[in-house]
């Protein structure tokens, strides 16, 4: 049903004394404050006092993760207790007080931020403590695991931005060390190539997720998560063609395909970080070829000027399809 099917569904409504004004008024009020919660949760922009309330908050975790290094041994068990679970534990039950309050949000965030470093030293700590000995990506799995766990069990309770954003970089860690706790006995060529697949699916990841947000109209994290998604994926897929003479074929014959892919994907979804790192690994894959393959031959100085001409000619193209599909909107 469109607008004026609805329009005109209401008056029959009204005529037949089957909906009164005051009704009508009720439902509207009640669906545009929900609306205007969600909104100000997920495409808030960030202000002055608040990006000086976030740099706060990462000098206070900052801060104590120096003070733990320094004196770290001089501290009695109390003491480490305080520092790591005692602060976590604190600044995350005044996060959800203080969040209850919709001037004091932005500030809520930033405690719930300070929360998650310190509770997760604080169950290292505990490990710790209880003779639980670990190789380390083993050790990074649980922990990530667990501060995952509680991050999404947050968020579903609070839906408050920091809880969704913190279990993203949860995730991400879990994804990295779990993978590196499967594949921890193989050499160290495989290894390299596991990173590099893992930071292919993860940026790609991320950039599924940019385009889930945006269509769901939770624009707080989309430019989050296309930057490093782009970067990501398309570092990790330039990575993967290695250097000759152990160059991958593969990888090096679809990169430009994916690098371009990027860049049209961009005027669909306006979204300037698809843009911006896709014309620049473009650039930067017409230089690696170039170098790879004619840097000790007489056609290199050529091949240069080509590579040039065919720079100037992205930029051209990436400088049009900014101004005309995204100088509106960017994302």
């Amino acid at each position: 049903m469109d607008k004026t099917q609805l329009i005109e569904q209401i008056k029959q409504f009204a005529s037949n004394k089957q909906i009164t004004k005051e009704e009508l008024n009720a439902a509207y009020d009640s669906g545009a404050v929900k609306t205007t919660e969600k909104e100000s949760i997920m495409t808030h922009h960030l202000n002055i006092a608040e990006v000086l309330y976030y740099i706060g908050g990462l000098i206070v975790i900052i801060g104590i993760i120096v003070l733990i290094v320094q004196h770290w041994e001089e501290l009695n068990l109390f003491s480490r207790l305080l520092v790591t679970l005692g602060v976590g534990i604190t600044s995350y039950i005044t996060s959800i007080i203080i969040g209850r309050y919709e001037k004091l949000d932005s500030i809520s965030q930033v405690f719930g931020l300070i929360s998650a470093p310190t509770t997760a030293i604080g169950i290292k700590f505990l490990m710790d403590e209880f003779g639980v000995e670990l190789q380390t990506s083993t050790l990074l799995s649980i922990i990530s695991g667990i501060m995952l766990t509680f991050q999404l069990v947050s968020y579903f309770f609070y839906k408050k931005f920091i809880f969704l954003f913190l279990s993203i970089l949860f995730a991400t860690l879990f994804f990295f060390s779990f993978t590196n706790f499967l594949f921890e006995q193989t050499n160290i060529e495989s290894t390299l190539a596991l990173h590099k697949y893992s930071v292919l699916i993860a940026g790609l990841s991320y950039l599924i997720l940019g385009y889930y947000f945006t269509k769901a109209k939770l624009e707080g994290l989309v430019g989050f998560l296309n930057g490093f998604g782009v970067v990501g994926f398309l570092g990790a897929a330039l990575a993967l063609g290695n250097w000759k003479p152990e160059q991958n074929i593969f990888w090096e014959i679809i990169f430009p395909g994916l690098a371009l892919g990027v860049v049209f994907l961009s005027v669909y979804l306006r979204a300037s970080a698809y843009l911006l790192f896709g014309t620049l690994f473009l650039m930067v894959y017409i230089l690696k070829i170039t170098y790879e393959y004619f840097s000790d031959s007489l056609g290199w100085p050529l091949s240069l000027v080509i590579a040039g001409l065919l720079l100037i000619l992205t930029g051209f193209v990436a400088f049009k399809l900014h101004n005309k599909y995204m100088s509106s909107k960017q994302i």
